[in-house]
Formats: structure tokens, sequence, C-alpha cells
């Protein structure tokens, strides 16, 4: 549960889970290696029974075990274990990438702008204020987090403070958190494991249209229309970026007089917002109902968002020293990257390269264009990372093939720029599910 209030007396910092680098507790196991590697070998068992226990058991402990069963791999073992263990490698790893961060946190009589750094610091992200300076950020707070999701805790501290989450508003990192002071209403939100859902509003469409051809010498027919659509967020923690947010399935939707409010599979289709392969940690998304007549709130909205997200991302091709990169060509397989120049002018860093990757196909070469912002990073010498933007001749882009400028314009906090690292992405299809009740309707 959480609680909150405000209150006056001294800060308790709490922290029940011994915490990764990336700020996740992580699960004290009770057995010992030993015990994850006989589980391993029982997989390869000929007794269905010890197979089936092995595999349950393994899959109980969760992430821990997908190293022990990743060097299984590489032994002597039946097709038929090596199947089970594939299968069990991904499930594990579907599972950890989609587990919530979750954090506990005591503090009495804190002042907001501290409580904001204790919540990054045990979530592992960047939470800031939109602007700092304002007598708010020293209201004192007195809240407790036990075991909360990190939206919970963002949508309980908002609650709490008079904040909202500011959904699509980026520094010049894109992985920051940023809250304001509400000027508006917040929305209605769901908090599903790592990801957040939120009522944005209700458009409501009525049409008559006049001008009708008369049919056969029938008199000119009065076509009447209407139409209701639900306007949705979607928002993600920094460690799971979405790439891709398409139309929601709507599986339950009746007013309060029980009218059904679901449009027919028929009328739906499938829509893609902003730019396939574009980096983000809020979409927003919608879906048609249909209207009833009568009602005046949905008393159960029910169903899911389908999304995409950047469940791992990898360097693959690093230049060192960047500054005095010019002419160096870095490769791994099929891919390389050349530096043509490297230019400073004013504030921003001129970074020209040909880039080639040979592991994407060529079918998806405008969703990879769309990425590449977010996937050459300029890293400075203490690991501040700065995304850019791309200029290019019309014989710039070609299959899998990128040669052009890239811009960074990194601020006064970025330090000496040190490294240009494209980085690998691994997605994550994923559909988000939603329950929202007593929605006033317009």
């Amino acid at each position: 549960m959480i609680r909150a209030a405000i209150g006056l007396t001294v800060v308790a910092l709490i922290l029940t889970f011994p915490l990764g680098l990336s700020g996740q507790p992580q699960a004290v196991s009770e057995e010992s290696p030993a015990d994850v590697a006989r589980l391993v070998r029982d997989l390869a068992s000929p007794e269905f029974s010890v197979r089936e226990a092995a595999l349950r058991a393994l899959e109980k402990k969760g992430p821990e075990a997908i190293v022990p069963l990743r060097e299984a791999l590489k032994q002597q073992i039946s097709v038929e274990a090596r199947r089970r263990i594939e299968d069990l490698i991904t499930r594990l790893e579907r599972s950890a990438a989609l587990e919530p961060t979750r954090l506990t946190l005591h503090v009495n009589n804190r002042p907001l702008k501290l409580v904001l750094e204790d919540i990054s610091k045990l979530s592992g992200y960047s939470v800031k204020l939109q602007r700092y300076g304002d007598e708010r950020e020293k209201q004192l707070v007195t809240m407790r987090l036990t075991n909360a999701t990190f939206w919970e805790a963002i949508e309980e501290l908002c609650a709490l403070c008079g904040l909202v989450y500011l959904e699509n508003y980026y520094s010049r990192d894109y992985d920051t958190i940023y809250l304001g002071y509400g000027e508006s209403f917040p929305g209605v939100v769901s908090c599903h494991g790592p990801f957040r859902v939120a009522v944005r509003s209700f458009r409501y469409r009525r049409d008559i249209d006049f001008t009708s051809q008369s049919v056969q010498g029938q008199k000119p027919r009065k076509l009447r229309r209407q139409s209701l659509t639900v306007i949705f967020s979607i928002s993600v923690e920094p460690k799971l970026p979405l790439v891709y947010a398409s139309q929601p399935t709507i599986t339950e939707a009746f007013d309060d007089l029980n009218q059904p409010m679901v449009k027919t599979p028929a009328s739906r289709t499938t829509t893609y917002y902003y730019y396939g392969g574009s980096r983000r940690l809020s979409h927003t998304v919608q879906a048609e109902l249909e209207p009833a007549q009568g009602g005046r709130c949905i008393r159960s909205l029910r169903g899911e968002i389908p999304v995409t997200v950047i469940a791992v991302q990898r360097p693959r091709l690093v230049v060192h020293n960047i500054m005095k990169a010019k002419g160096v060509e870095v490769k791994q397989g099929e891919s390389s990257l050349r530096i043509e120049d490297v230019t400073k002018a004013g504030e921003d860093y001129r970074i020209s390269v040909v880039l080639k990757d040979g592991t994407t196909d060529g079918q998806q070469k405008y969703n990879w264009f769309n990425s590449l912002q977010f996937r050459l990073v300029l890293i400075d010498n203490k690991g501040n990372r700065c995304y850019g933007r791309l200029q290019w001749s019309s014989n710039g882009l070609g299959n899998n093939r990128f040669n052009g400028t890239v811009i960074y314009s990194p601020g006064s906090t970025f330090g000496e720029p040190a490294q240009l690292v494209y980085y690998d992405w691994q997605t994550l299809a994923h559909s988000v599910p939603f329950h929202f009740k007593s929605l006033i309707l317009p």
C-alpha cells in the first residue's frame, strides 16, 4: 500500500531490497548455484515428472537462472533439452524486462526537491521538476512508499504535491522524467508494471449531411452520423523506451445504463503514432467507441494497447577520442562506422559519418532511419549522453546506409566529448492492459 500526507518531522529513508546497478530490487536466492545447476541438468532427465519439476522450479527462480541456463547451452545436451532451455530463457528474459522498478521510501517533513533526488537514487532514473527556483520546491513532504512501482510512486507524489507528469516533455537526453506544477488535471491514470496509461479526453462528434443524392425519385436522405473517440497516452519507465504504440483494442465498454459501446471488429483499423522507430517515453493513441443514447458515464472501459519497447541497448560500434577521430573507421561483422569530419560550432558538435548497418533488413530502412538519432549517441568523459539531429543529402540515405551529418547540442553541463557510440536495439512486443471505471461522457 502507498500512503502519503503532509507532515512535520524528520527524514527516514528505507530500502528493503538489495539494489543492482539499475536501481531495481534483486531477489535473494535461497538456493546455491549448485542447486540451480542441478535443476538445469534435470531438464534432460528421461523422466517426465523430473523435467517438469525442474522447469517449474527454474521458472520460479526468475532472471537469476538465465546465466546458468546459457552455460548449459554450451554443453552437449539433447535436442529436447536444448529446446526447453531456449524457450525458458526467452520467457525469463521477457519477464525480467517487463518487471517494474520497485522502491520503498519513508520520508517525513522532507523538502520536495530532496524527495525527487531520493526517488532518482532509488529508481536509477533522472526525475526532476520542470523549473527549479520556485518556493514550492521547498514544500515539506511526508510519504510512505512500500514496495511501490516507479509509476505508483510518481503518481502518489504528484497527487500529494500538486504536480503532473509532463508527457512528451524531453530534455536533451530524452531520458529524464519531468514533473510540473499542475495547471491542468493529469487525467485518469492506470499503472500496470512498468507502464502508465492515462485517459486524456473523449472526442464526441455529430454530423448531418444534407447533400445526399436522391435515389430513384425518392426524397433526399438526411444522413446522420455520430462518433466517439477516446484519447489515451501511454508512458513507460526509461529502461523500456517505446518505439511503437498502435491502436488500442477495446474488449469491454458499457455505460451506466448497461448499453454496450464496443465497436465491431470490422470497423477497427490499426494506426501507428509517431514515426516508427522513434525512441519515446510516451505516445498518444486513440480508439473508437460506439456512442450510446442517454448514458452519462462509462461504467467500465477495459482493453489493451499493443506496444513495442526497447528491451536491451548494447553498444555495437564505438569510436573513442571522437574529437580527434577524423578518418577513423570501426567495423563489426557487416556493420561499419567511418568518421568523415568532426567540428565544433559554438555549443554544437557536427560529426559527419558514413554508417552501414549490415544486420538491418532493407525493408525496414525507413524505421531504421528514424531510429538513428537515438542510436548514434555522443557520450562525454563523465558518461553523460547527448542525442543528435540528422542532416543528409538526397543520396545520403540508402538501404542500411546513412551518409550525412549528426548535429549534437549538449548544453553547458555536458563535458568533453569522449565517444560516439552506435547501439544495437533488441525490441520486445507486448500488450499493456488497462481498466478504467466511471468516466464521464461528453
